[in-house]
């Protein structure tokens, strides 16, 4: 669930489809560049609770294992 919240929500920042978001890349390759990682980080604080860094966001080898980062780092699930 929270994959394809990440999927849908690069999709709209890059104006593309949601199947055009491949969960088995890396986040970087879909080209989020740190003003979209800034932006996506502040999304992800105010829906799901999860405090991340830039960092995190950037180096996810895949965006299907950022978004199990993203549940553990959730205040959401505490």
């Amino acid at each position: 669930l929270v994959a394809k919240a990440l999927a849908s929500r690069l999709a709209a920042v890059f104006s593309v489809s949601v199947e055009d978001v491949d969960l088995d890349i890396a986040v970087a390759v879909h080209g989020v560049d740190s003003l979209v990682a800034v932006e996506l980080r502040n999304w992800l604080t105010l829906t799901i609770k999860a405090k991340l860094s830039i960092f995190d966001i950037l180096q996810s080898p895949q965006l299907r294992d950022f978004a199990k980062l993203v549940i553990e780092k959730s205040a959401l699930l505490i």
